[in-house]
């Protein structure tokens, strides 16, 4: 299905396959292909026997009339692009320019998407493919404190909207069972000693399908229907205000404290026997006992415990 074929049912809003066969003029069994996969990526939906309708809930490209909406400190606003390379990318260009605190890319798709490392991220339609840019006053050192705090806002948002039990996995994923369902990207741009920006890169696996050699799983495929991502989104905003406001009107140790008891709290990795990889292509062994006060996780080798910084690290697996 070509991007393009949104713009269209957008214009219809509600239609009959022999209406939108005419407008794209293709026969009736690309209409049934058509139909079918908009139905499953949740931009339309299924108004009676033969009348379909657009899914304004999921419809990207109006989500800047929902954020306007909000009552958060945080001004968000969003620009939209059908592809891009990378929203992360875009977001940077936009924050170099000066863009305002708030400000979120969002894409359909992405030719290039990435994760830490420069590791690919599949990115087809039907997921959130997003960067929200930050602007705190803060020490580049809570960098991390920030990424376990995301992930925080993730899961409490998915769970809140789909009443499922996603938890965190250290440092940045999200997961629902022992599948990744979100994948987060902090990146900073440091002046002398203090931040200038944050990128925020979140991309969410919501009703896009996941090749069989990819090991995630999607939204869809747990709620067993297409989820409205617009919702989703508006929920994350809220919940990032709470915990953003909190952390730069306060940087304090009491206030990291309550974050990480919230990421404790969610954790999916705790407890666990874990092989890390290190940047210098060293593996370590133990179990994944702890997170210190600036985020880094804590293993129990040989009753001794080692930390493992957040930017030290290219892998977890787990081993049991």
């Amino acid at each position: 299905m070509e991007l393009s074929v949104l713009k269209v049912i957008k214009s219809l809003g509600c239609f009959t396959k022999g209406e939108l066969m005419s407008v794209l003029n293709i026969d009736k069994k690309e209409i049934d292909d058509i139909i079918r996969e908009l139905i499953e990526l949740g931009y339309i939906y299924k108004l009676s026997e033969d009348r379909y309708c657009h899914e304004p809930y999921n419809d990207l490209s109006s989500l800047n009339e929902f954020l306007k909406k909000l009552d958060t400190k945080i001004r968000f606003n969003s620009v939209y692009f059908e592809q891009v390379s990378s929203t992360q990318s875009v977001a940077r260009q936009l924050a170099e320019e000066g863009a305002f605190e708030g400000t979120i890319v969002v894409a359909e798709t992405q030719s290039a998407g990435k994760g830490r490392y420069n590791r690919k991220w599949f990115s087809p339609k039907g997921g959130i493919w997003m960067t929200v840019i930050l602007r705190p006053n803060l020490s580049p050192s809570m960098i991390p404190i920030m990424g376990l705090m995301m992930g925080v806002v993730v899961t409490e948002a998915i769970n809140k909207e789909y009443k499922v039990h996603a938890l965190v996995k250290w440092p940045n994923d999200v997961l629902i069972g022992c599948k990744k369902v979100c994948g987060i990207l902090i990146e900073g741009s440091v002046q002398g000693s203090s931040l200038e920006y944050i990128l925020v890169g979140i991309g969410i696996n919501a009703n896009n399908k996941l090749p069989s050699d990819v090991m995630g799983i999607s939204l869809r495929e747990i709620i067993g229907k297409s989820v409205l991502r617009i919702p989703l989104i508006i929920t994350l905003c809220r919940i990032l205000d709470r915990y953003y406001s909190l952390l730069v009107n306060n940087p304090s140790q009491e206030v990291v404290d309550k974050i990480l008891a919230k990421w404790k709290a969610l954790s999916h990795t705790l407890g666990r026997k874990v092989r890390v990889t290190l940047c210098s292509g060293r593996d370590v062994i133990g179990k994944a006992v702890d997170v210190d006060s600036l985020g880094n996780l804590l293993l129990l080798i040989n009753e001794r415990k080692l930390k493992v910084a957040y930017h030290e690290v290219v892998k977890l697996a787990y081993l049991d």
